[in-house]
C-alpha cells in the first residue's frame, strides 16, 4: 500500500501528481490519502487520478500558513491506521514526491525488515532547535 497525508490546497498544487504518478508505476498497490479539510465533492474526480485509490477525510482547525509544516506531523494518524486495518507492507510518501519507477526493491526489501528510511550521513546541518544531526534521515519515505 501506499499512502500520503495532504490538505485540499496542497493536494491541488502537488498532491495530484504524486497520486497520478503511483499510478502510473504502481497501479495495482492501494493508494491510501489523508485528505484534511477537503469537501468530499473533490472525491469523483480524486478517483480517476488512481484506480485504487482509499480517501479519508480528516478536519483540522489551524492557519496553513503558520503551521505550514502540519502535513509532516500528521502522517502519523494515517499510517498507524493502515497499519492495524489493512496489516500490509506500506510506504509512505510526501505529497510533493514524484515516482519515476516502479517500487518493487522497496517492497521486496520490506519482506526482511520492519521499518526502512533513508540515513544520510554525509549531511551536516543544523535543525531549527540547533540539533547537529538535522536532514541525516530522510523521513519524507517511510517504508513500514
Amino acid at each position: 500500500m501506499l499512502l500520503t497525508a495532504v490538505d485540499k490546497d496542497y493536494l491541488l498544487k502537488e498532491g495530484q501528481f504524486l497520486i497520478k504518478s503511483c499510478a502510473k508505476f504502481e497501479p495495482e498497490q492501494k493508494f491510501y490519502l489523508y485528505l484534511v479539510n477537503a469537501e468530499k465533492d473533490l472525491d469523483e474526480e480524486i478517483k480517476k487520478w488512481h484506480p485504487n485509490i482509499i480517501i479519508e477525510h480528516a478536519e483540522f482547525s489551524y492557519d496553513p500558513e503558520k503551521w505550514r509544516g502540519l502535513m509532516c506531523s500528521a502522517r502519523s494518524i494515517p499510517l498507524e491506521s493502515v497499519l492495524t486495518s489493512y496489516k500490509e507492507p506500506t510506504i509512505y510518501l510526501d505529497s510533493d514526491i514524484l515516482l519515476m519507477g516502479h517500487l518493487t526493491e522497496l517492497f521486496e526489501q520490506l519482506k526482511d525488515n520492519d521499518v526502512m528510511i533513508r540515513l544520510r550521513s554525509e549531511l551536516k546541518l543544523k535543525g531549527p532547535a540547533g540539533t547537529e544531526h538535522s536532514a541525516k534521515f530522510n523521513s519524507g519515505v517511510i517504508a513500514v
